[in-house]
């Protein structure tokens, strides 16, 4: 087996080992997050159908990861669940949105931030789509501001500087074993779409 192969499934393994720790005990600093991320990537929204819950996203510029194992840009939403609605309804065309992910080419996991949200997905490999898992207020803690400010930020510790950015302490500090709960329903249920 050549160097580059050997390396390449290295960092497969790593991904696919790490994804459970990443979406369930979140990075919870701008520089953890961007370090903890194998793909860093900006994107816009193209395409809203809020009644149905999709985003269809543009990809505007990939930070890190380049080129991404996953290039799947719609993102489905369970439009009852009461943190989708106030995603689903900040969503408009061109609205830009900053991704940050644990990708290989079996499963994904990600971070969306927008406009002072944030929510977790999980990528379904069958249906080449990332599934809505919840909205993740808590999160702000690791940054609260708008996307557009995120990805320059980004860019600024990907590249070795120290950034400043704006958080806000959640307002209710989640309950790790109701939170877990609650990825591992969404979990079950992707990933069980992914084997039929």
């Amino acid at each position: 087996m050549n160097a580059r192969l050997a390396a390449t499934l290295a960092v497969l393994v790593a991904s696919a080992a790490n994804a459970p720790a990443y979406i369930h005990y979140p990075p919870l600093t701008l520089p953890k997050m961007c370090k903890d991320s194998r793909v860093v990537r900006v994107m816009k929204v193209e395409k809203v159908d809020k009644e149905n819950g999709v985003v269809v996203f543009k990809l505007t510029e990939t930070l890190k990861g380049d080129p991404a194992p996953i290039n799947a840009f719609r993102h489905v939403f369970r439009p009852d669940d009461v943190g989708a609605k106030a995603i689903l309804e900040w969503m408009a065309a061109n609205k830009t949105v900053v991704m940050f992910s644990i990708e290989s080419n079996t499963i994904g996991c990600a971070y969306v931030f927008l406009d002072k949200n944030c929510y977790s997905l999980d990528w379904n490999k069958a249906g080449n789509f990332w599934a809505f898992i919840r909205a993740e207020p808590g999160l702000s803690i690791c940054y609260h501001g708008e996307a557009a400010k995120l990805r320059d930020a980004a860019k600024d510790v990907l590249a070795g500087k120290t950034v400043d950015v704006p958080t806000k302490d959640p307002k209710e500090k989640p309950v790790s074993d109701e939170r877990n709960k609650e990825v591992n329903d969404v979990l079950v249920r992707n990933r069980g779409r992914d084997k039929k």
